[in-house]
């Protein structure tokens, strides 16, 4: 395997509130959830059995997507 990329990075629910709310003003957990419900996120990757992740890879998919199409 080649050297870990962004591509491959993984990022726990508190980075990922991070990640579209700012450090600032973090988005709240049930914010990400409904969006993975809604299909706007995708799902977390399971790591164990109590650790979900999300690669930075879908975060920044989904937040260009909103920047194109604007907020639904």
């Amino acid at each position: 395997m080649n050297t870990h990329d962004q591509t491959e990075e993984m990022l726990a629910i508190r980075e990922v509130c991070k990640f579209f709310g700012g450090a600032e003003r973090p988005l709240d957990q049930s914010t990400i959830y409904r969006w993975v419900r809604a299909g706007k996120l995708p799902p977390p990757v399971r790591m164990g059995p109590l650790t979900l992740r999300w690669r930075r890879a879908d975060c920044q998919k989904t937040l260009d997507d909103m920047a194109k199409g604007g907020r639904q």
